[in-house]
């Protein structure tokens, strides 16, 4: 919860002040801190509470469904940020959510990489889990 509180106050503080075009990486820090809270989310709903995680899938399953889940919202963030841009905004318009090609890239590996953080982080807690380390 608090993490998607952060994501939001810094989402609205970088619209004002328009960092995420003035700042090159603030784009890219939403997007990553995006993909953690999303694995979270996900992994509450697929594992339980951190206290109690277990799970009678293979680690590896859950890792790969939590990567999955989180590509899947960020591919669903970026339609949505080409619709907007395609139905209230002109193609050379000045605050076009999307830059091209590459922002979108950027952004969907962002998103992975903080999924991959959050994955990578239960699966070794769900591998303690199992083998008792």
């Amino acid at each position: 919860m608090l993490l998607i509180v952060g994501i939001t106050i810094l989402y609205i503080i970088g619209f004002v002040f328009r960092w995420n075009y003035s700042l090159w990486w603030y784009d890219l820090l939403l997007h990553f801190l995006g993909g953690m809270w999303v694995a979270i989310a996900a992994r509450k709903f697929l594992i339980g509470p951190l206290g109690r995680i277990t799970s009678a899938q293979p680690i590896f399953l859950v890792t790969l469904m939590l990567v999955a889940l989180v590509a899947l919202v960020g591919v669903t963030w970026e339609i949505y940020e080409f619709t907007i841009d395609e139905l209230f905004f002109e193609e050379r318009a000045r605050w076009r959510a999307q830059e091209g090609n590459t922002d979108t890239m950027t952004d969907l590996i962002m998103d992975l990489l903080g999924g991959s953080v959050v994955s990578g982080y239960v699966a070794y807690r769900l591998y303690r889990t199992h083998y008792e380390i």
